[in-house]
């Protein structure tokens, strides 16, 4: 395994392991500076990052080719469809994978619904990239 450097977009350079295990990762948010930030955390990590804007846009890609993501880190609100809902769907579609679910927003109802369809990690945003990692690469 070589060590790698990447910058990133506020100039800091960073040093870095890649993961041993690259995993397909779908991150789903209508925020673009969150999508970009956690495109840098998991690409310097190894992944493969492929990003959905929303809902609609993630069930889209989920339906093109439903074995190709291994782990799907969704935000909580989004327009048109939720977070909530997102998941819902994927799991009546036979989604099996990892839900990690990002948010600012969700209540003590909300997170218990998220539990029950079996999502793998609630962080609170603002998330720290450190603690996203480690859920990732236990995931991987």
């Amino acid at each position: 395994m070589s060590l790698e450097r990447g910058m990133l977009s506020n100039g800091l350079v960073t040093t870095h392991l890649p993961t041993s295990k690259p995993a397909n990762i779908l991150v789903v948010d209508d925020e673009f500076g969150t999508r970009a930030s956690l495109g840098t955390v998991l690409a310097l990590a190894g992944h493969h990052v492929v990003f959905a804007k929303d809902g609609d846009e993630a069930l889209n890609l989920f339906d093109q080719d439903p074995a190709k993501f291994r782990i799907i880190i969704t935000d909580h609100q989004m327009f048109r469809v939720s977070g909530l809902d997102l998941v819902r769907s994927l799991r009546k579609k036979g989604f099996t994978g990892s839900v990690v679910l990002l948010t600012a927003y969700a209540g003590t109802a909300e997170k218990d619904e998220y539990r029950k369809l079996e999502v793998t990690a609630i962080m609170e945003k603002p998330f720290d990239t450190a603690e996203l990692r480690q859920w990732i690469e236990s995931l991987a």
